[in-house]
């Protein structure tokens, strides 16, 4: 079983336990956690493909990755964008990551035009 930590507003969590059939690669257990956050949450924008997830593990510490690629804008409020951010955030770090970062094509500044990802790789 999976913990999945999906946010229902910006604090309010529901913890889900889904069965899911996960890979023996560490990086594509990750995008298989993605894809079940994906169809659970209710506010992952359609246009938003799952992400490339790359994983670093060392000293005993799994830093993951998550680079989104997309051409157009999405459009999403605060409200979602933020649920869309601590769910993601959350659900790895429930599942072993220890630190994750986003980057959104190819950079690091906002998730999807809202949250600041100034410090994502620091």
């Amino acid at each position: 079983d999976i913990e999945l930590t999906l946010y229902e507003d910006h604090v309010v969590k529901r913890p889900l336990r889904v069965t899911l059939e996960l890979p023996t690669d560490p990086a594509g257990r990750y995008r298989v956690i993605l894809a079940a956050v994906q169809s659970n949450l209710g506010v992952w924008p359609q246009a938003l493909p799952l992400p490339e997830v790359f994983l670093l593990e060392e000293n005993n510490s799994r830093n993951v990755t998550l680079h989104f690629r997309f051409e157009e804008s999405i459009a999403v409020s605060v409200i979602e964008e933020v649920r869309l951010y601590n769910s993601i955030i959350a659900t790895l770090q429930a599942n072993g990551a220890n630190q994750v970062h986003l980057l959104v094509n190819d950079n690091a500044e906002t998730f999807l035009g809202h949250l600041s990802l100034g410090n994502a790789l620091n």
